[in-house]
């Protein structure tokens, strides 16, 4: 997805409801006012990172996402949750695959399908 190009679309729709508002006529304004409050809200989640905390939420088990630490963030590998007691995990469940300083996940992603 190219977000630059969908941040560009929705702003011109903003622009266009704002140029349709009339003057004194708030019954036909505030389906275009509500429109444009959530196509700001939207605008705002483009905005934001694709990284999600371990903070703030994990991905389910066995899930294959990337994974990154706040320590080394150029540094992103594949890795997934598990819930087998054999296998070295740190604490929120990733699969230890390496030790030291990016050892601690902060930071995952979705792996996203590739556009045909």
């Amino acid at each position: 997805m190219d977000k630059k190009k969908v941040k560009e679309l929705i702003q011109e729709v903003i622009s266009n409801n704002v140029d349709s508002l009339e003057f004194g006529n708030d019954k036909h304004n505030a389906p275009l006012r509500k429109a444009n409050s959530l196509l700001h809200d939207a605008l705002i989640e483009l905005g934001k990172s694709d990284w999600v905390s371990v903070e703030d939420w994990l991905p389910p088990y066995g899930e294959e996402v990337f994974v990154t630490s706040k320590m080394a963030p150029d540094n992103v590998f594949k890795n997934r949750r598990v819930e087998c007691a054999t296998v070295p995990k740190d604490s929120n469940g990733f699969i230890i695959l390496w030790e030291g300083r990016m050892a601690r996940i902060t930071h995952w992603k979705p792996i996203d399908k590739l556009e045909g």
